[in-house]
């Protein structure tokens, strides 16, 4: 697919019907805590399936006690760890029913969040949406296009396809994930039919372009990858760091501490050479044992990647440990 597709189905009952379609798609499935006692069979579903998915709280469905907040919660977090959970810029996202915004809706939703941090999910965005209004998304992640749903919902464009194309089609919502309302599996299937016109009329049109929106497309997600393997490569050099600095501790106290002992021996009785000399190999074969630390530790950094390295030098320009110009030198 050229553009970022989501679709937002009724309810999550039949949601086998959707799962059935061969291409894989994005979607938006509404939850409640009702769903408690179909987990297992909706992780099941969702687990062996290659559609990408994320959640929708209706308004309407908060329980706003803090026992109806944590198991709707954890109804929530128990599906993060599938692969297939749709993230925008590293974070999962998870969708709250705005069309309510009521005094109790505000007060939920941030019981919500406090929830989500006492489980120590920060690794999530939750987004707004109206879903009586869904023509008027225009967020960071998600927008609705008012003609392209009419293309969706009629015979044509309002007016003529290819003036939508070149002209009302604006580059802001190129990058963003164009969310489209469903109602049945008949309606979804009819919907895929037309984009799937709309994209080689499309393609037609703008060939170029078309190719750029896909080389865009991986470059950003390719950013992301890379960006959660440099995080998670940052936490394996600092324990590495840490259990170096501890080892050489260590190493270093036994160093010390037989060093003593062998001055000791020799104010003692200068006779027991074969201790001393005992304790001498050990020492020696610590030294050895804390260089060999330290040769490693020096090995293992100039294996790390190039862009890696630069991106340290960065982070100590940014917190003025360096300056700027020695960058170039």
């Amino acid at each position: 697919m050229i553009f970022d597709y989501t679709f937002l189905l009724p309810d999550s009952d039949g949601l086998g019907l959707y799962l059935e379609e061969d291409e894989p798609q994005n979607f938006i499935i509404p939850i409640a805590v009702s769903l408690v006692d179909e987990k297992k069979k909706l992780f099941e579903c969702l687990y062996r399936s290659d559609h990408k998915f994320c959640f929708l709280i209706r308004s309407d469905n908060i329980d706003p006690s803090q026992e109806g907040m944590e198991a709707l919660v954890n109804l929530v977090t128990s599906f993060l760890f599938l692969p297939n959970y749709i993230k925008y810029n590293g974070n999962y996202l998870l969708l709250l029913d705005n069309r309510l915004m009521t005094v109790e809706f505000t007060v939920s939703k941030e019981r919500l969040k406090q929830t989500l941090q006492k489980q120590v999910v920060s690794e999530i965005s939750v987004v707004d949406i109206n879903s009586d209004q869904l023509q008027e998304t225009n967020g960071e992640v998600f927008v609705s296009l008012k003609e392209f749903n009419c293309y969706l919902n009629a015979p044509g464009f309002d007016t003529n396809p290819e003036n939508f194309i070149t002209g009302k089609l604006q580059a802001p919502v190129i990058n963003k994930k164009w969310i489209i309302r469903v109602e049945s599996k008949e309606d979804f299937l009819n919907k895929m039919s037309r984009i799937k016109r709309f994209e080689k009329l499309f393609f037609s049109i703008n060939p170029l372009l078309t190719s750029l929106i896909g080389e865009l497309r991986s470059v950003r997600s390719s950013y992301t990858t890379a960006k959660a393997e440099n995080e998670l490569l940052k936490v394996k050099l600092k324990n590495t760091i840490d259990n170096l600095k501890a080892l050489r501790d260590t190493a270093n106290g036994e160093i010390n501490h037989l060093l003593s002992s062998q001055r000791i021996v020799e104010v003692v009785d200068p006779a027991h050479n074969k201790i001393i000399l005992e304790l001498r190999e050990k020492a020696e074969g610590l030294e050895r044992a804390r260089n060999n630390i330290q040769q490693w530790y020096d090995k293992e950094y100039e294996t790390l990647p190039l862009w890696y390295k630069r991106f340290g030098h960065l982070v100590k320009v940014m917190k003025g440990k360096r300056s700027f110009k020695s960058l170039f030198k």
